[in-house]
């Protein structure tokens, strides 16, 4: 029986051992290195969503108070809140008659960010202007209201509203404003 030489077996792992880690070696990049590819493919699926639209939200605290020159009604003015934050857009109706609810932004009025707040707005409209949308505020009632805006096509579901009652002639005294 033939004894192995215990070196020459070290020897030949040592050099298959050294052959295959060069082997890997040099062999790796071109294996890691990554190759052209033509893929297509269609995937179809189809989802479910609820979608909730947000709403701009009604004015709130509508307060509102009658000026006037020499005991008659010159103009009113209208002060609200909003959780809008600045710069808010807001439109400014009137109908005829107590208890009503304005249709359209029919009074042009500017609303101004009250100095100090975030939330508090105001306008001042003259009566001469609300008299030439009705046929006759003098002697009569109306109700003006104020509604939020956002755009051209979102408005608040809302108005924040106030009754106007201008006695005869236009006199401050008897004559009223009273959020509704």
């Amino acid at each position: 029986m033939r004894r192995r030489n215990p070196g020459w077996s070290r020897g030949i792992a040592a050099i298959l051992s050294l052959g295959m880690f060069t082997g890997l070696a040099v062999g790796t990049p071109a294996v890691l290195r990554p190759q052209p590819v033509a893929a297509a493919w269609t995937d179809q699926e189809n989802g479910n969503a609820t979608i909730t639209a947000g709403t701009v939200p009604n004015p709130t605290n509508l307060t509102c108070t009658l000026n006037g020159l020499l005991g008659a009604v010159a103009s009113i003015t209208l002060t609200w809140k909003t959780t809008v934050p600045p710069p808010a857009i807001f439109r400014i109706g009137i109908v005829a008659g107590g208890n009503g609810t304005p249709t359209s932004g029919n009074v042009t009025a500017t609303p101004t960010l009250v100095s100090g707040t975030q939330d508090t707005y105001t306008a001042t409209i003259p009566v001469d202007l609300l008299t030439s949308l009705l046929t006759s505020l003098l002697g009569s009632t109306a109700t003006l209201g104020v509604s939020g805006t956002a755009g051209s096509n979102w408005v608040s579901p809302g108005w924040a509203r106030a009754e106007v009652k201008i006695v005869l002639l236009g006199l401050l005294l008897g004559s009223s404003c009273t959020p509704l």
